[in-house]
């Protein structure tokens, strides 16, 4: 299909047999309808391009010319907005990641990613609250990490992150 997209015209290029017997290509112009563009401009951000293609009986590349001619933004471009992220504090570690991609509309991958974005602790793993803070730099170069670790249940790599994170000095007596 060819678009012209200065106008609401697409071009549909089908192929056609002859009496010949010979394949020729031939093309049409169909309108775009005010209601297909309505449809469009409703379903662009969260709609999979196949089923809106299927929808509007056209191609997915039609779609999207159709799309940029209308000034739709590119679909890879959402922006997160400030109810998303509170969705995302809350409930993140608490449900299932794909739970909180379906509920808003995300993919998983995204999901993750925007948890990195707002700092937020990966999966398995938990802040460190002010009091696992005030034992590490009570303990801190009192007992062996291992023992500090122990007694947080953290990983000796993890006691180590914090304490610089904390500013705690490098060298320790044990």
């Amino acid at each position: 299909m060819r678009y012209n997209a200065r106008s609401s015209l697409k071009h549909e290029v089908g192929m056609t047999k002859c009496a010949t017997g010979r394949v020729t290509e031939r093309t049409r112009l169909v309108a775009w309808t005010e209601a297909k563009d309505e449809y469009l401009r409703t379903h662009w951000r969260g709609g999979d391009a196949d089923k809106l293609a299927a929808a509007l009986g056209c191609s997915v590349r039609t779609v999207s010319r159709r799309a940029r001619a209308l000034g739709l933004p590119p679909r890879g471009e959402r922006t997160w907005t400030q109810s998303n992220d509170e969705y995302v504090r809350i409930h993140w570690g608490h449900e299932a990641p794909d739970q909180i991609a379906a509920a808003l509309g995300w993919s998983v991958r995204s999901i993750y990613h925007h948890v990195a974005v707002l700092e937020l602790p990966a999966e398995g793993q938990h802040r460190w609250s002010q009091s696992e803070d005030q034992y590490l730099r009570t303990h801190w170069g009192i007992k062996a990490v291992s023992e500090i670790a122990e007694a947080l249940g953290r990983s000796r790599s993890g006691v180590y992150k914090r304490a610089r994170a904390l500013g705690l000095p490098s060298s320790r007596c044990c």
